[in-house]
């Protein structure tokens, strides 16, 4: 079976974002312990879902999933404006839906903005609560085709 390069459909989504309004060094992966943005900053959180990797033919090899984008705020930034920041970076991927693939293989067929929530860092290590956010997710649905080089 021809394998699904995880690392490739990431930087093939993450790219998009670098004509974004966040810079790259305040967007980070969802979980990553290391990526400690400012807590007085917006910054930018993103995730890869798989919802289904299957071999669906002799030489076919099918995956469907979901690239979320979180946007967080700190706590008391007005809704609105984190709203409008994510559906900003919602249109860089709108401009890809049913349109060229990305990285040669990842192509957008959804893209949605979520209703805002609140959130919460975990505790410190001394115990001292987490930053509170506003967040807003962003959900950009994709599939993939691939088919082995030299087959066509």
């Amino acid at each position: 079976m021809t394998m699904i390069d995880d690392a490739a459909v990431r930087a093939a989504l993450h790219a998009v974002l670098a004509d974004g309004p966040i810079p790259d060094t305040d967007i980070g992966r969802l979980g990553d312990f290391s990526f400690q943005p400012s807590p007085d900053r917006v910054h930018l959180r993103v995730s890869l879902i798989w919802e289904r990797k299957a071999k669906t033919g002799t030489v076919l090899t099918e995956a469907s999933g979901i690239w979320q984008v979180l946007a967080y705020a700190p706590e008391g930034t007005q809704v609105d404006a984190v709203e409008s920041l994510a559906l900003s970076v919602g249109l860089l991927y709108e401009l890809h839906v049913d349109g060229p693939q990305l990285g040669n293989m990842v192509r957008i067929t959804d893209v949605q903005t979520l209703t805002a929530v609140d959130g919460q860092d975990r505790p410190a290590n001394d115990g001292t609560p987490g930053p509170r956010w506003v967040v807003v997710p962003l959900q950009v649905d994709f599939r993939l085709e691939m088919i082995p080089d030299g087959i066509a």
